[in-house]
């Protein structure tokens, strides 16, 4: 503020302790970032169905209202609970472990993002052509200046 400008939002890449660091100013995390997560997660080759269907569901994050994409991860969920939570035992050590951890890991990961997913649908008087989804410009930017110095 005391530079002139009043913070109505902020776009990021997803950083933890950058969305808890506004307070009540609105946050929006680029969509793109959960899809990358998505896929760090689950493989490009994985033959499992609930994989298939999940990073399609992901790729559906830009073309999609955030009640629809809530329904839809839990018609997800609702149909691959039973397969999620499959646990099999070591052997030696007899402990017991989730058999689809990455899957378990690429859901949660989304289920916690989803907050900030679609911020500007919470904040529609901010889904103008200056509040976009993504950091694209801001990184263009900053890639000019790099080069600059």
């Amino acid at each position: 503020m005391s530079k002139g400008y009043t913070i109505v939002g902020i776009v990021n890449d997803g950083r933890k302790g950058l969305v808890q660091s506004f307070g009540l100013i609105p946050v929006q995390m680029y969509q793109f970032h959960q899809q990358a997560i998505i896929r760090r997660y689950i493989t490009k080759s994985s033959k499992l169905l609930a994989s298939i269907e999940l990073k399609e569901l992901g790729a559906m994050l830009k073309k999609t209202d955030k009640e629809s994409f809530k329904g839809s991860l839990n018609d997800w969920f609702m149909k691959w609970e039973y397969f999620l939570n499959e646990r099999t035992s070591n052997i030696t050590s007899g402990k017991s472990y989730c058999v689809l951890k990455r899957i378990r890991s690429a859901y949660s990961n989304i289920k916690s993002n989803l907050p900030w997913l679609f911020s500007l649908y919470d904040y529609f008087q901010l889904n103008t052509p200056n509040m976009p989804n993504m950091t694209n410009a801001i990184d263009a930017y900053f890639a000019d200046c790099k080069e600059q110095t």
